[in-house]
């Protein structure tokens, strides 16, 4: 026996896809201040990206030698942020994003992703054995160890534009 969708039920998904929708808002005009801080402060934008290069490679380091992750997918995760250091951020703010160094950091980006989706997606085990939250677990990782220091090399490429060579 089919039943009709109630209104409640049509009342949840409408506020649920609102609710996406004003989240994407929100983070587009985040995004916008923050592109508009960076074109400000040029100079203190490159430090920012450089302490947070650091911290993130720090805690590469701390996974492998404390947590035990495995080599491969922290040594992965540490050269694509050494290549970020090397290939964007020592000619900060003059970014190319038509150059082959700026296609091999995105490529790496795309590799960074993929190969710790695929680490935790096989090592779901690692959320139980830490009283951990999967889906909240994941996002937060990939916020701060794999997003974070693209974010800000993304939000900066308007610096370009406004800078005097």
């Amino acid at each position: 026996m089919n039943f009709p969708p109630s209104f409640f039920v049509l009342l949840v998904y409408a506020a649920g896809y609102f609710s996406l929708l004003f989240g994407a808002v929100c983070l587009a005009c985040g995004l916008y201040y923050l592109a508009e801080i960076a074109e400000e402060n040029t100079a203190l934008t490159k430090k920012v990206i450089r302490y947070t290069l650091v911290v993130v490679l720090a805690c590469h380091l701390v996974l492998w030698a404390y947590e035990r992750f495995p080599f491969l997918y922290v040594a992965f995760g540490a050269i694509a942020h050494a290549v970020y250091w090397v290939f964007l951020l020592e000619r900060f703010p003059f970014t190319n994003p038509k150059s082959i160094k700026f296609a091999a950091c995105v490529a790496l980006f795309v590799a960074s992703n993929v190969s710790w989706f695929m680490f935790f997606r096989n090592n779901h085990e690692l959320f139980y054995e830490y009283r951990l939250s999967p889906t909240p677990s994941v996002i937060s990782f990939f916020l701060i160890m794999v997003w974070t220091v693209p974010t800000a090399f993304f939000v900066s490429l308007t610096i370009n534009d406004n800078v005097l060579p």
